[in-house]
C-alpha cells in the first residue's frame, strides 16, 4: 500500500471517528442528564442469593402474554391484562377466562370498595371496568399511565411515567435517567385530576402505608423507592425512602404484615450504570439500534423492605427460568403472585413471613 493511500485511509478513519460520535450525540433523544450512580449493592446478607423464585408455579402458561400488572378481587380471584388488549380473570387452580377488553397494553391495576377496576394503559389513559364488565375512559391524555392504586376514600392515585417518551420507548427515558415522571390523583365524584408530585424518575410502582399516610413511588430510572406524605404534619412533602437498590424496581406492595415486597424487573446492568457516569457517551448510545441497547440477565429478583425501608430478605431465580423480569407482587392468603411484563404466564409461588 503506498504512502498516499495510507495516508488518506487514516485521514478517513480519523475523520468518521470525529464526526460519527458527533452527529450521535447531536440526533441523540436524549437530554444530558447528569445522573452518577452509586455502586451497586452486593448480593450479600438479607440480598444473598437464594432459589426461592424457582419453586413458583405458572398460572395461565400461553395464554396470558405480557401480564404486567395484577388486582385480586374480594373472592380472591386475580385480573391481569394483556398484550391483546384483554383483561383476564384468572383463579388459583389455574383456569383463565376473558373478563374485559380495553385495547392497548393493560398493566397497572386496583379495585375501589365498589368492585370497580381501574386499569393503567400506557399510551391512552386511566380505564375503569365495572362489575358489569362495562369500560369507561375515565382520564385521557397520560401519555405512559402505568401503575394505579385506589385510596380507603375512593381517590385514585396513579403513575404517569415520562412525559417525554412513549410506551415503546422507555428504554431511553431509562437511560436518560431525566425527572420527566408523575404521580397524580384521579376524583371518581367530580373528575378531576390533579398532579401530585412532578420531578420523579420513571415514576412505577406504587403502594400505600398501612394507614394511608403515605405512598411509596418506585423510580425505576434511579433504582430508588420514593415516600410521598398525604397526611400529617409531612403533608405534601417527598423524600427517598430506599436508594441504590440492587435492580431497576417495578412493582411494590404493602404486605399483610406492613411491609413492602419490591419487584424488579432487571438486575442492574453495568453498562448502564457506566453509562451514566459519561453523560455525552451515554447520548450516543441512546442513538444506537434498539438492539445495541443494553440488556440485562434473565435473573428474577425481589426485595421485602421494613417500613424504615431496611431489607429483610430478598428472593431469587437467577436463572430466570420460572420467574424472569417481575414487574408486579400481590398477596393471595398465603401466596404471592407475580406479573411480568414480557413472559407468558403468572407466576405463584409460597413465601413466608412477608
Amino acid at each position: 500500500m503506498n504512502k498516499k493511500l495510507m495516508k488518506a485511509l487514516l485521514s478517513g478513519i480519523l475523520v468518521v471517528g470525529t464526526v460519527l460520535p458527533t452527529y450521535l450525540v447531536l440526533s441523540s433523544k436524549i437530554e444530558r442528564v447528569d445522573f452518577s450512580p452509586d455502586h451497586k449493592p452486593q448480593f450479600i446478607g438479607p440480598l444473598a442469593i437464594n432459589s426461592a423464585l424457582e419453586s413458583g408455579i405458572h398460572l395461565g402458561k400461553g395464554a396470558l402474554k405480557g401480564p404486567e400488572g395484577t388486582a385480586i378481587d374480594e373472592n380472591g380471584f386475580i385480573y391481569t391484562g394483556t398484550l391483546d388488549g384483554h383483561i383476564y380473570k384468572v383463579s388459583l387452580e389455574n383456569t383463565v377466562e376473558k373478563y374485559a377488553y380495553i385495547g392497548g397494553h393493560p398493566v397497572g391495576m386496583d379495585f375501589d370498595s365498589h368492585g370497580n377496576l381501574y386499569v393503567c394503559v400506557p399510551d391512552q389513559g386511566l380505564f375503569m371496568v365495572t362489575p358489569e364488565r362495562e369500560t369507561k375512559q375515565v382520564v385521557k391524555d397520560i401519555g405512559f399511565s402505568n401503575d394505579v392504586k385506589v385510596a380507603s376514600d375512593g381517590m385514585v392515585y396513579f403513575t404517569d411515567s415520562t412525559t417525554k417518551f412513549a410506551f415503546k420507548d422507555y428504554m431511553l427515558d431509562m437511560m436518560e435517567a431525566g425527572s420527566n415522571g408523575r404521580l397524580l390523583r384521579y376524583n371518581p365524584i367530580n373528575n378531576d385530576v390533579e398532579v401530585i408530585l412532578e420531578g420523579l424518575h420513571f415514576a412505577n410502582g406504587l403502594t400505600f402505608s398501612e394507614d394511608e399516610s403515605y405512598l411509596l413511588v418506585n423510580e425505576s430510572s434511579r433504582s430508588q423507592t420514593r415516600k410521598v406524605w398525604l397526611k400529617g404534619s409531612k403533608k405534601g412533602k417527598d423524600e427517598v425512602f430506599v436508594s441504590n437498590l440492587p435492580g431497576y424496581p417495578d412493582g411494590i406492595t404493602t404486605t399483610n404484615s406492613g411491609n413492602y415486597l419490591i419487584t424488579f424487573f432487571a438486575k442492574r446492568m453495568n453498562t448502564l450504570d457506566f453509562l451514566h457516569k459519561y453523560p455525552l457517551l451515554k447520548q450516543a448510545a441512546a442513538s444506537l439500534p434498539s438492539s445495541m441497547m443494553p440488556t440485562a440477565s434473565p435473573h428474577g429478583l425481589m426485595v421485602l423492605v421494613s417500613g424504615e425501608g431496611e431489607y429483610l430478605e430478598s428472593y431469587h431465580d437467577e436463572s430466570g427460568e420460572v420467574s424472569t423480569n417481575i414487574t408486579s407482587a400481590r398477596q393471595v392468603g398465603d401466596k404471592v403472585v407475580l406479573g411480568s411484563l414480557t413472559e407468558n404466564q403468572l407466576v405463584i409461588v409460597d413465601i413466608d413471613n412477608l
